[in-house]
């Protein structure tokens, strides 16, 4: 039997089950979110219980593809329970006894139980009432507590019957419905969140747990008591008096302002995200590290295709406008898809196979897209294991323009062990490029893809205009804007077409660079796209490994800025820059003014020529 709160979380997540972490001995989320906040990805719950390591474990039916017939009133042992759940034709399922042992406004004894069903369409959470015995369905919305979290009253949560789930029975479905908590003579007793339903019993106990999800989101003391004179003025019946809404909002101003969720990256720094409570009391400063468990059991780094894209990282392919980009974006889904070689070099992964691929390409219409789709062979997985999403809308939708897809609009079982290829990342970034904020929260929203199970993100970035001109592609010139964007990705590929003088750009090369290896490292690469017996360029979107040693970076005439020798003045340029390596580009460039060159050369050329000067290996063609 599970020991620990955190094995109890994990024995959970090996069910397939969704949770949650909540305050010691109570059932208040610690996440914000709540319920829709749970997870079942492993890396996640060991961050949340590393954090909270005594946090009760909440489990979140609907997302678990559970229905729990909570029974809180009428029952007074395990007999009762037998003799209710038989006289009402409902199957043995697994079970819990939950912490409820006596009823508080009798004080006679109670025995809380809560019938765990399968419901792969989760049911809608409701009150229900037959006769003396009342309590909730909960499904679709809330949670409940895992056997062996430990309830208020200081009983714990224990598995009355251990038998598998069985499927949720029409009698539960057809339960009478009561209202508020299901208790008897309760007629509307309801947490509320939006001031529509109304609060008519237990105001007191409600109010301080509203207040408490506030707090925990985040709410300062003004926040708190704002909300609190807005519930009691709306929905409190009668309102409580002026001294004891003091007295609550008080108490709830005691507890911690919920802190950033502790979001797990994958290549990155934790970044914040939406508040949380904190636990209440000193913290041992221990707990601001990994375990020893945690740091032991991390998986080695393993690869979706070996040596080239890396499993649960963030990727960049990165070039200007026109370098191929999504060509290569492309082919990677082509590699995931049909488990062929990536530019015939690159092995799949047999033991990692993503479920699907999601193509965001909001750039681009959908009949210049398909035709790639149809030139590349994945036309058959269309739907199947590739899906695409392009500027052209999908279906209307009331409210909202048709052809926004949003980062946050993906969902969990869209995105567990998907590949999700942003293309590109321009289409999705709210804000500035150069804003560190405004590339946190794009970061953000890369980041929530990978802790809700992605098993990669690709994102397709542009480089700016002047990266074609370089002589050597860097993390810093494929990756403009705010340094935040090459801070949060895990590896980035810098890519450039290799244009010779007067060469056609169908029939270029391309260069592959990895400019920030994490945990592995690539020699730069060439790839081509198909050519037939004649040496003719076969339009398949197919890019192919080129086999001619070490590669490296190609500067045309072009890139220069000056295509020949106009004015025979490049041998006098070049000794310049050879006698004065300590100057700066514009220092030279002043020197050749002054030795008599009309027209200085640019800084690009002054860059390549430097370099070849320096045998950095940059070569002209």
């Amino acid at each position: 039997m599970p020991e620990t709160m955190l094995e109890i979380a994990l024995a959970c997540v090996r069910r397939g089950w969704y949770v949650l972490p909540c305050v010691p001995k109570d059932k208040t989320p610690l996440i914000s979110g709540a319920y829709k906040s749970a997870s079942n990805n492993e890396v996640q719950v060991r961050a949340w219980w590393g954090r909270w390591p005594n946090a009760n474990v909440g489990i979140a039916p609907g997302k678990s593809g559970l229905a729990v017939l909570d029974i809180d009133h009428g029952l007074r042992n395990a007999d009762d329970f037998a003799g209710w759940t038989e006289r009402r034709g409902l199957p043995g399922t697994y079970t819990v006894r939950t912490g409820r042992r006596v009823n508080k406004d009798t004080g006679e004894p109670e025995y809380g139980v809560q019938a765990y069903y399968a419901a792969p369409e989760a049911l809608d959470t409701f009150p229900w009432l037959d006769g003396e015995h009342g309590g909730e369905v909960r499904s679709a919305a809330g949670h409940i507590m895992a056997a062996g979290s430990i309830h208020p009253s200081g009983a714990a949560y224990e598995v009355l019957i251990d038998a598998p789930v069985c499927p949720v029975p029409d009698a539960v479905r057809r339960l009478p419905r009561g209202s508020g908590t299901g208790k008897p003579g309760q007629a509307n007793a309801a947490v509320v969140w939006d001031g529509v339903s109304k609060i008519t019993d237990h105001r007191n106990m409600t109010m301080i747990s509203v207040l408490g999800r506030f707090r925990a989101g985040g709410a300062d003391d003004a926040e708190v008591s704002e909300q609190a004179n807005r519930i009691n003025e709306e929905s409190v019946l009668p309102p409580l008096e002026e001294a004891e809404l003091a007295r609550l909002v008080a108490n709830a101003c005691k507890w911690p302002v919920g802190e950033p969720d502790p979001v797990v990256t994958i290549g990155g720094k934790p970044s914040p995200g939406p508040g949380i409570a904190a636990p209440a009391g000193p913290v041992d400063w221990r707990s601001h590290y990994h375990t020893f468990e945690q740091v032991s059991n991390a998986p080695r780094p393993r690869f979706l295709i070996d040596g080239f894209l890396q499993l649960q990282s963030i990727t960049a392919i990165a070039a200007p406008v026109g370098q191929r980009k999504s060509i290569i974006g492309l082919n990677v889904a082509h590699c995931l898809c049909t488990r062929e070689p990536l530019f015939d070099h690159f092995p799949a992964n047999p033991d990692a196979v993503p479920s699907r691929v999601l193509y965001l390409c909001p750039e681009m219409g959908l009949i210049s897209f398909s035709d790639r789709v149809r030139k590349i062979g994945l036309m058959p997985h269309v739907c199947e294991s590739f899906f695409v999403r392009t500027m052209n809308p999908v279906q209307e939708t009331p409210g909202k323009r048709p052809d926004t897809l949003t980062l946050e609009d993906l969902q969990e079982d869209e995105v567990k062990n998907a590949v999700v290829i942003i293309d590109t990342a321009v289409r999705f970034i709210q804000g500035d490029e150069n804003s560190s904020a405004d590339m946190r929260v794009f970061a953000n929203s890369i980041f929530r893809l990978a802790e809700i199970g992605a098993a990669a993100v690709v994102v397709l970035f542009h480089s700016g205009k002047t990266t074609k001109e370089q002589p050597e592609l860097t993390l810093e010139n494929a990756m403009r804007g705010s340094g935040e964007l090459g801070a949060f990705v895990t590896c980035c590929w810098a890519t450039r077409l290799q244009l010779g003088e007067d060469e056609d750009e169908y029939r270029a090369k391309s260069y592959l660079r990895n400019v920030k290896p994490r945990d592995f490292e690539a020699k730069p690469f060439e790839v081509i796209g198909t050519r037939d017996a004649q040496d003719n360029v076969v339009n398949d979107c197919r890019m192919h490994w080129i086999d001619n040693g070490e590669a490296k970076v190609v500067l045309s005439q072009k890139a220069h800025g000056v295509k020949t020798d106009a004015d025979g003045m490049e041998d006098l340029s070049v000794s310049i820059i050879k006698a004065h390596p300590e100057l700066k580009i514009r220092e030279l460039q002043a020197a050749m003014k002054a030795a008599g060159i009309k027209k200085p050369r640019c800084p690009s050329w002054i860059s390549t020529k430097r370099a070849e000067l320096r045998g950095a290996g940059v070569h002209t063609e």
